[in-house]
């Protein structure tokens, strides 16, 4: 707040310098002061950008006052909530904190976390990615080290089959091929006996 208050008196400080450079750029344009010609020359041009640059500071550290103003409002806002409910910002807190380690991946890393600092900690997860291994390969293992089952002899019966009949079709194929063959050959004996 003092901070605020040195600001405020250094915006004061800018703004009456600010409002001084205009009246004089002003009267200058005028001409009822400074060469005490009428138009905006040189003279003018130059008051006038000494005026812009004191308000330009002016402008900024209003600025500067209105977001300490924010923050220190802000704070103050904070500071009566935590007052106000201390129970309830706890369990809020509690709520925030639940959200972010949420879930088996943050769980993980706690526990990873842990292990470093005791060997018992170390063990127990070392277990429980062992645990999690097996689970995940024992379909795999129990495939490998059953023998065959009913639907692998299905899946062989329907193999055979397949390959059964796709043996006949070409089989069947043959013969059209072969009977069609004889069959031009004796239209041709034919038609050769015929002439």
């Amino acid at each position: 707040e003092q901070e605020i208050k040195a600001l405020n008196q250094e915006k004061n400080k800018y703004k009456n310098e600010w409002e001084d450079a205009e009246n004089v750029a002003n009267a200058e344009a005028e001409g009822t002061q400074g060469t005490g010609q009428f138009g905006k020359g040189i003279v003018y041009k130059d008051k006038r950008n000494y005026a812009d640059e004191i308000k330009q500071q002016f402008i900024e550290l209003d600025n500067k006052v209105k977001e300490k103003e924010e923050k220190i409002d802000k704070l103050r806002q904070e500071r009566n909530l935590i007052l106000q409910s201390p129970e309830s910002n706890l369990e809020q807190l509690n709520q925030e904190i639940d959200k972010e380690s949420d879930g088996f991946l943050a769980r993980l890393v706690t526990l990873e976390e842990l292990s470093k600092d005791d060997p018992n900690i170390r063990n127990i997860n070392w277990l429980i990615t062992a645990l999690f291994v097996t689970i995940e390969i024992s379909p795999i293992l129990v495939k490998l080290l059953s023998g065959k089952g009913p639907y692998d002899y299905l899946l062989e019966q329907k193999e055979s089959q397949e390959i059964y009949n796709e043996y006949f079709r070409i089989k069947k194929e043959q013969r059209l091929q072969l009977s069609e063959g004889a069959s031009k050959k004796y239209m041709k004996k034919i038609q050769e006996f015929e002439q």
